[in-house]
């Protein structure tokens, strides 16, 4: 969205490659039409980010998906997400995805998605001595359940 330019465009796509769909219509539409540069999509960094990975471990859960960050003896971060509700085995479970730090307060895949052809990445937001209350993923902030 622009809104000063009073824009906004929408890709709807249910398909395999929707990131490089993605760069090449959208991309070029926002910037003929808006003047709009969106930055470079993610990538892995190419040395190790401190960060307190603790911060991060726990489950976050909205209505039907219930996602949690695990680790593992080797202090690696892991990403799993589970349909829950009315949705609750209808969708296949995928496996758990090895996420690295990107930044103090984002994670990113280790792998590239094939689906979308690019890393996806978690935004975690409000931090406290508990760990952070949401990650934002997939164009939602899902809060952090405490249990």
């Amino acid at each position: 969205m622009v809104p000063e330019k009073d824009l906004a465009v929408t890709l709807l796509t249910n398909g395999g490659g929707a990131g490089a769909l993605f760069d090449a219509l959208v991309r070029p539409i926002l910037l003929e039409l808006a003047g709009a540069e969106l930055g470079p999509a993610p990538e892995l960094p190419s040395e190790s980010v401190a960060a307190d990975i603790m911060s991060f471990v726990g489950a976050y859960e909205r209505s039907g998906v219930r996602m949690e960050i695990t680790t593992d003896d080797e202090g690696r971060l892991w990403f799993q997400a589970r349909s829950t509700g009315p949705l609750a085995g209808s969708v296949p479970e995928e496996p758990a995805k090895e996420l690295i730090v990107l930044d103090p307060a984002t994670l990113i895949t280790a792998e590239s998605e094939p689906r979308l052809g690019r890393h996806l990445t978690f935004k975690f937001l409000e931090p406290s001595e508990r760990g952070y209350g949401y990650v934002h993923f997939g164009a939602r902030a899902t809060p952090r359940t405490f249990d």
